[in-house]
């Protein structure tokens, strides 16, 4: 199992599951599909600065519960709950439905999660700090977090009058991802800078694990 193939796909029913839990008639399905891909950019982007692990939804009957797992609940919640009611109004406008289930989840570790940590690069990255030293420091406290391995990967193409690519990768510990058994968490987004579009992958080991 090289780059090219996700370690969260190849995994999925050994020791990963489906972020969505659902099934459909053939009626209800693009309906459905958009109304989950919907709801996941809104969450997003009322979340942005939780640091979002994972979003969860799931349909039993008629009853929709959403379970979202971030860094930062606070933010989400926000003073007096004001945030999460007003992103469970979104929501049910979302899934037209008059009631669903929102559940706000605290991750216990977040330099365990790569998803929070290549948003910890990305931040970085737009703050013009070095990539080099981003690594590094992730990579620390990813280990000090109790990770087995990761690997973070940085490229991007430079500003027109530096027409270079930036490729870096930096790696601690193991990572064996052609082990299925391997619990390996991957993440990988694009973004932004002043100067270029980046992006950004990250892979932690945590140990064997089968469900």
């Amino acid at each position: 199992m090289g780059h090219k193939t996700s370690p969260i796909s190849g995994r999925i029913g050994i020791n990963k599951s489906w972020l969505s839990f659902w099934m459909s008639d053939k009626k209800n399905y693009s309906k459905w599909l958009h109304q989950d891909i919907e709801a996941r950019r809104v969450i997003e982007e009322a979340a942005s600065h939780a640091g979002i692990d994972k979003i969860e939804i799931k349909r039993i009957a008629s009853k929709i519960s959403v379970d979202i797992y971030v860094g930062r609940p606070g933010v989400v919640i926000g003073r007096g709950g004001k945030g999460i009611d007003s992103l469970r109004k979104s929501l049910e406008k979302v899934f037209q439905a008059k009631e669903i289930e929102l559940n706000i989840h605290e991750v216990a570790n977040p330099y365990l999660s790569a998803r929070i940590v290549a948003q910890n690069v990305a931040e970085a990255l737009k703050k013009g700090i070095n990539p080099t030293m981003i690594m590094t420091q992730q990579l620390e406290k990813i280990k000090a977090a109790g990770a087995k391995g990761a690997k973070i990967w940085i490229s991007g193409f430079g500003p027109i009058k530096q027409a270079r690519t930036l490729k870096k990768e930096m790696e601690g510990g193991s990572v064996p991802l052609t082990t299925l058994r391997a619990d390996i968490d991957y993440a990988q987004l694009n973004v932004l800078t002043r100067v270029r579009l980046m992006g950004v992958k990250v892979w932690i080991y945590k140990g064997e694990k089968v469900e």
